[in-house]
């Protein structure tokens, strides 16, 4: 049954000031209606209200010596991630000239991000922004040591290279350091190491994911990209996709000859060979892909698809159950950071993305995990992963022997899985300096919680065709250049006589325009999927429900109101035509009629409208749940917080809080908004103890959530950006100042990466950060940032928008009262 769309923009600026990004305040109204709930992660660490009151005296401490300072009492861990930037520090580069400049072309091969520095404080600050990126360190041999020394510290620095025209006399000092590489006297000598670590890091901290401490979920990258697969397997391919993928190769190996022949051979010959021939042949084959695969690169993995497919087909083809155990090993490295979230899961599961490749001899497994942990500098804890193949466990995953199939025939025994093979992890132990055992065994495929979730993805994205299935997918995932990429080749192949199938194509463009706030070319696909719907379709009653609700989604996001309430009343009239058991659609269609009367401060009819909906679900006991009483109790108290009614407000807030404790801990974003909530009741209370406490408890599920999604950065970032301006606003409500700051500027620059510059989300944030630098009297900083959110709304919205005359308000008023 299709659902309805998820793009509302439901932006609220609160009493303090505060504008949430554009899916900020959907989370908890729309994630639960659909039992997305079912592929987030679960952790039972949620403090109920009790316990949060009992934490107060001891608090009181706390806040004496943390709620005014630049941090919270819970810090952000962030993973280790492979944004690759290259920085040289030197002194000197005014007169490296024309050698400097060749040098850098150079190392440009293997990472185009090179930063230069000639103040060792600069580059110190600049490194310790760069969060979320490994970093390569060049610096010249006239530097302090006390600088490199100190520099070493940052946990951004993967691994340190000291340039000099001739080694020193004393170098025995670097041996304290193990980041240090070693003195280079030659540029090339650094770019072949810099190329093998970056090969390494790609090879090595990506090739694993790790669930989460709840032993029996997986997280979302995991299950999309599954069925990613699947619908890559299920596609009819021609020549062309060939043709596609090697001139994919040919642009990414452009300056390497030696690869553009290989590229060739492969072209010219790939039918007189087997795929797992071609795969164990050519890196630039199992190179590109597993890392396309690791890091969920969707473009990559499509114009791969024919490739994976028949890879996945030959290994099921080969695939053989086991008559007796079994053991195969794989060595390789893995950051401190990984390991150490490694250790917390013992017993829990592990998967990985890629095609994985193991080998039956230990001592080949063991010298690969050796070398891995015996580099200077390299940060990484050499693991042997010890595999069981039992007969007796069905695998969901099929794994081949490539003797006698391989490239290089029986060379090492090697046994290769196809990719997301799942494990439960055994015993870890260490058997050496930085070398560890991890025993793993496959998980059965009769998995009950496997089965639901691949189900559930499969259902989520169910259509006639793989390129339709492909572009649902997409959209889900929030690739939306992808998905339309997708949807546009489907549109020009559709068949002018399978006009329902063309409707669902053009109503699928629609929300992929609404969600990127294209909102005139939203209109205009739905507009056309309607009319084919209103004459073609076999389930009208559903599909005209789901569309006008889309529709209505529009007008509310652009603020014509009456309009929004006509389309959600026509998708009302429609949806009682069609199942009356569908209730989830009610879902969507009521609140986002409650939320437009909210805003338009109607809020007697809000509340109307929900206490109907409250109503009808109570009345079907069948269809009765948690997860949608939590959704319409949150809507009413939002309604009662605008109000002003906090009493109400916080009952219901409470009522939610113990539904995620008892029904659905998993939901940490959730969880942390309405520990939020609770806590700025509190604040307009002034009962300032109690607010901190449900502050903090906000604060541990937020960043919960964080590394959560920080593991599917790839698929998802805009979230990121999302979860970022969530923590800076907690941040914020706690004075904590330069923290949010940080956050918000992390926010900015995500959003700048992964959207056009006039998205509106954009304004938002440089107001938020505006309101920081008020709060912090830097007065001339606040009022750039009002400026610059008022230019990027003027770009993207209507005059007449609410945004847009409220950043315009702040800009007169600032200038009125400082200037």
């Amino acid at each position: 049954m299709k659902k309805l769309s998820s793009t509302q923009s439901n932006r609220n600026v609160q009493a303090d000031g505060h504008i949430s990004l554009s899916t900020y305040s959907q989370d908890v109204r729309r994630k639960v209606s659909f039992a997305e709930q079912s592929t987030s992660l679960s952790m039972n660490t949620i403090a109920g209200d009790e316990q949060i009151e009992q934490m107060l005296d001891p608090l009181e401490s706390v806040i004496n010596t943390t709620s005014n300072s630049e941090h919270s009492t819970f810090r952000l861990q962030i993973p280790f991630m492979s944004n690759f930037r290259i920085i040289w520090l030197d002194s000197n580069f005014t007169k490296l000239n024309a050698d400097f400049e060749y040098m850098i072309n150079q190392l440009r091969h293997i990472i185009d991000v090179i930063n230069p520095f000639t103040d060792p404080e600069v580059c110190k600050d600049f490194i310790r922004k760069k969060i979320d990126e490994t970093i390569f360190l060049i610096v010249s041999n006239d530097v302090e040591q006390s600088i490199i020394c100190d520099i070493h510290q940052i946990s951004q620095i993967h691994c340190i290279f000291i340039f000099c025209q001739n080694k020193p006399k004393k170098t025995r000092w670097i041996k304290n350091w193990k980041k240090i590489i070693g003195f280079f006297m030659c540029i090339n000598t650094i770019y072949e190491r810099i190329k093998q670590e970056t090969e390494r890091h790609c090879r090595d901290s990506r090739t694993t994911s790790i669930s989460s401490v709840d032993l029996n979920r997986f997280d979302t990258s995991f299950m999309y990209t599954l069925i990613l697969r699947e619908i890559l397997s299920e596609m009819n391919y021609d020549v062309t996709a060939k043709k596609q993928l090697t001139q994919f190769y040919r642009e990414y190996y452009y300056n390497d000859p030696w690869t553009q022949k290989d590229i060739d051979n492969f072209n010219q010959n790939y039918e007189l060979h087997t795929p797992i021939w071609w795969y164990t042949r050519f890196p630039f084959l199992y190179e590109r892909l597993n890392e396309a695969l690791r890091l969920q690169k969707t473009k990559t993995i499509i114009k791969m698809g024919f490739f994976i497919k028949d890879l996945h087909d030959q290994i099921e083809q080969l695939y053989r159950p086991t008559t007796e155990k079994i053991t195969v090993y794989r060595g390789q490295g893995l950051s401190y950071a990984h390991f150490n979230q490694l250790r917390t899961i013992e017993g829990g599961l592990y998967f990985f993305n890629c095609f994985l490749s193991t080998t039956a001899d230990r001592q080949v497994a063991l010298s690969r995990a050796e070398s891995s942990c015996s580099i200077e500098g390299s940060g990484q804890i050499g693991i042997l992963f010890q595999i069981t193949l039992d007969p007796t466990v069905g695998t969901a995953a099929p794994f081949a022997s490539l003797n006698n199939v391989s490239f290089y025939f029986d060379r090492e025994q090697e046994i290769l899985f196809s990719t997301h093979t799942v494990f439960r992890i055994g015993e870890i132990k260490s058997i050496g300096d930085y070398l560890w055992q991890v025993d793993l065994l496959l998980v059965s495929d009769d998995d009950d919680d496997l089965i639901k979730r691949i189900e559930y993805m499969r259902n989520m994205t169910s259509g006639t065709t793989g390129w339709d299935r492909l572009s649902k997918l997409l959209l889900k995932m929030d690739k939306f250049e992808e998905a339309k990429e997708v949807l546009e080749v489907s549109l020009e192949n559709s068949n002018d006589n399978d006009l329902e199938r063309l409707g669902h194509r053009y109503h699928l463009m629609g929300q992929i325009e609404n969600s990127q706030h294209n909102y005139k070319q939203a209109l205009f696909f739905y507009d056309k999927a309607s009319q084919i719907y209103q004459t073609h379709s076999s389930s009208i009653h559903l599909d005209m429900s789901v569309i006008y609700n889309d529709i209505g989604s529009v007008y509310k996001n652009t603020e014509e109101y009456t309009k929004a309430l006509e389309y959600f009343q026509m998708a009302l009239d429609y949806q009682d035509k069609s199942n009356p058991l569908a209730h989830s659609n009610l879902v969507l269609i009521y609140n986002n009629m409650a939320e437009v009367h909210k805003v338009m401060k109607q809020y007697s009819d809000a509340l109307n409208i929900l206490e109907k909906l409250s109503t009808t679900y109570k009345r079907s006991s069948v269809l009765y749940d948690y997860p949608t009483m939590s959704i319409i109790y949150i809507s009413k108290a939002e309604v009662y917080f605008d109000m002003g009614s906090y009493s109400e407000a916080l009952e219901l807030f409470r009522k939610v809080s113990n539904m995620y404790k008892c029904c659905h801990p998993q939901n940490f974003i959730d969880i942390a908004n309405v520990y939020n909530r609770i806590g700025e009741i509190y604040q307009r209370w002034d009962k300032h103890l109690k607010a901190f406490a449900y502050y903090e408890q906000s604060l541990k599920n937020y960043h919960i959530a964080f590394n959560i999604l920080f593991k599917q950065l790839p698929m998802n970032v805009s979230n990121l950006a999302i979860l970022y301006s969530k923590i800076a606003h907690v941040h914020t409500n706690m004075n904590n100042y330069s923290m949010a700051l940080t956050l918000y500027q992390k926010s900015l620059e995500i959003l700048e990466r992964s959207f056009q510059f006039k998205h509106p989300d954009l304004a938002s944030t440089y107001a938020n950060i505006g309101h920081i630098y008020k709060n912090m009297g830097k007065h001339d900083k606040a009022l750039i940032s009002y400026r610059q959110a008022m230019k990027i709304a003027r770009q993207s919205l209507p005059e007449n928008h609410r945004h847009f005359l409220i950043y315009q308000k702040y800009v007169t008023e600032f200038q009125q009262t400082f200037q």
